[in-house]
């Protein structure tokens, strides 16, 4: 009865639907903040072989999320990587990953926020100090307001940038006479080392999915859903940032 009365409650808490995780991870990747931080550095690394870096780094991303997908089905329990390494190789590697991704996750978040403060700073004109601190705030409050409340947040701002995004891929398209050029004919051998040092840029670029997996006991049938909603997000992720990137190049070599 004991057991029986803990696995409903444990039901209880798995409020989580793929919408909301879906836009969890999108918010998780920053779109416009992922863009500025990794795609400018992508770009000035890259040049006009950017595209071809955006579309390599979402190659190498979506081979990770392919992981992602199926160790998600195999563990439905909490802990994200963490139960992923424990349960399906070793406690030392579970304890090692669990790390990693601490690590990994203090690094990125801290560099999305430093962008978000960068870009508040140029809407706003406040000092940089003040634009981060602005930022630090309003995350912070999210953290402790929950994670439905934080899918609810994504959900409208992440939606708006996915809007805003596509707008700019046809503005730009627009802007290029609805002419697209072929990067593979700028290819040469020599150029491959350069598509990979954009693509070491462009693989922060359609990440995201690894702010859901610690979410998994959270989560309407997670072993589907999990899966489902980090491919989606890479795949819709990569492909907007490719449209811009390509769009953008091709204007500029108009011009």
């Amino acid at each position: 009865m004991e057991n029986e009365n803990k696995r409903k409650v444990d039901e209880l808490k798995r409020t989580l639907t793929f919408k909301d995780l879906f836009f969890l991870s999108i918010g998780g990747q920053g779109p416009f903040i992922s863009l500025i931080a990794f795609g400018t550095v992508m770009i000035e690394k890259a040049g006009i072989l950017a595209v071809l870096s955006m579309a390599t780094a979402t190659l190498v991303v979506l081979m990770n999320g392919l992981v992602i997908y199926y160790l998600s089905k195999r563990f439905s329990s909490g802990g994200g990587y963490y139960t992923y390494g424990l349960y399906g190789l070793s406690q030392r590697m579970g304890f090692e990953t669990g790390w990693m991704y601490i690590v990994y996750s203090l690094s990125y978040g801290g560099s999305l926020m430093l962008g978000g403060g960068y870009i508040f700073n140029l809407i706003t004109g406040f000092p940089p100090i003040y634009s981060i601190t602005v930022v630090l705030i309003i995350s912070t409050f999210l953290v402790l307001k929950g994670v439905k409340i934080s899918s609810k947040f994504a959900e409208i701002f992440a939606g708006a940038e996915l809007i805003i995004l596509l707008f700019l891929s046809l503005y730009f398209l627009y802007l290029s006479g609805f002419r697209i050029y072929n990067p593979f004919n700028r290819v040469s051998l020599g150029d491959i080392s350069l598509i990979w040092l954009g693509a070491l840029y462009g693989i922060g670029i359609p990440t995201g999915y690894g702010s859901i997996t610690p979410l998994t006991e959270e989560v309407k049938n997670a072993k589907s859903t999990i899966g489902k909603v980090a491919i989606s997000a890479i795949l819709v992720g990569g492909l907007f940032r490719y449209s811009i990137f390509l769009f953008y190049r091709r204007y500029k070599l108009q011009r």
